[in-house]
């Protein structure tokens, strides 16, 4: 019992490190699942040779996250590939893990899931306060209310970053729309025959030619990529 206890404690610190979608937790329920069953080949003398499912996990873990949430992991190769060192989940875990799951029948699967489940009711938590406030005024939309619910929650704490990347996003776009902020692309007309031989580059990158040598927008905020939030 003490050390069932002790391997519980140590998959909660785990679990309790990880963001709201939960990638690397789900990869090791669906690793466990497969051990179990003894499904892709899987079984408990692999364990120790994590290249025999390092990168197989990770479209098992796809598979499910994109039924859950509509989405996949996009961090680094680095990074998901730290869920097998020695701070996480090693082999060594993972073969405990695995014989607990399978001598209880999936009760770590389970457990996974469910920790799962409680982190997207967190989230839909949020999600219902932006709506109402949607619905009724967005006047009423307090920020200290919304950032205090990723506070109040455990499980949501690790992902505030999402947040204030949200606010900062939301007050930026507003001020460039309400100040009319434009951009304005052109090219020194001195080089008038440069841009005639580079025409069809300018004209599909710059969206100008020798023709139309100025182009002006209204300015706008792009999100380029995705912080580690997707972890």
């Amino acid at each position: 019992m003490e050390k069932t206890q002790s391997l519980k404690e140590r998959l909660d610190r785990f679990l309790n490190k990880q963001r709201v979608a939960m990638y690397k937790p789900i990869q090791v329920a669906e690793i466990l699942y497969r051990l179990r069953l003894g499904l892709d080949g899987m079984n408990l003398d692999q364990i120790d040779n994590v290249e025999a499912y390092r990168n197989p996990s990770k479209h098992w873990r796809d598979t499910v996250t994109k039924m859950l949430i509509g989405q996949v992991s996009t961090s680094s190769q680095k990074f998901q590939d730290n869920l097998f060192e020695e701070n996480a989940v090693p082999p060594s875990l993972l073969k405990q893990l695995a014989e607990v799951n399978s001598q209880f029948n999936g009760v770590v699967e389970r457990y996974i899931y469910q920790r799962f489940a409680l982190r997207q009711k967190a989230i839909r938590r949020v999600y219902d306060y932006v709506k109402r406030v949607r619905e009724a005024s967005l006047d009423q939309f307090d920020l200290t209310r919304f950032l205090s619910l990723f506070r109040a929650e455990s499980g949501l704490r690790r992902s505030i970053d999402k947040a204030y990347e949200l606010v900062v996003y939301a007050l930026f776009s507003a001020l460039l729309q309400q100040l009319r902020v434009k951009v304005q692309v052109s090219v020194d007309m001195a080089q008038s025959r440069l841009l005639e031989e580079f025409g069809d580059f300018t004209r599909v990158v710059l969206g100008i030619d020798s023709q139309v040598p100025l182009r002006e927008f209204h300015a706008g905020i792009y999100r380029a990529g995705a912080t580690n939030a997707a972890g």
